[in-house]
């Protein structure tokens, strides 16, 4: 139902884009991060335009429709990220830059307020509407 109030063609470029190009769902978190570079590096691209001036497009004929339709055709993508992030692995690997350590993970609280009782305890108080005894 929120189809109607929320555009999704972002998203789904984005899942598009990591599943054709750097990995499948299930694949290794670091993939997905790789993923995520390249989408943020790309995802704001203008588009593309002729010598003149002119907007380019691309005709395409999508199976559901049956007629063909005019599409924005893009900058091409840009992978400077890769090369960036290149350079700055060869120079923490050189000792040239310093990566401060991740900050310690907080512990995570129990989100009840008060300990549990026994078990005896809560199963005697257990009433089901299953069960006609109870």
């Amino acid at each position: 139902m929120l189809a109607e109030f929320i555009h999704t063609g972002v998203l789904e470029m984005y899942h598009g884009l990591m599943a054709k190009t750097y990995c499948h769902k299930l694949q290794h978190y670091s993939r997905t991060q790789l993923a995520i570079l390249g989408h943020n590096q790309n995802a704001g691209r203008s588009q593309a335009q002729t010598k003149d001036g002119s907007l380019k497009h691309k005709f395409v004929c999508p199976k559901g429709t049956g007629g063909w339709v005019a599409k924005p055709k893009y900058e091409d993508k840009s992978y400077q990220f890769v090369d960036n992030l290149m350079a700055t692995l060869v120079a923490f690997k050189r000792g040239d830059t310093e990566v401060p350590p991740l900050p310690p993970k907080q512990a995570v609280r129990n989100i009840a307020s008060i300990t549990r009782p026994p078990k005896e305890e809560l199963l005697a108080k257990h009433r089901s509407r299953f069960n006609k005894n109870n």
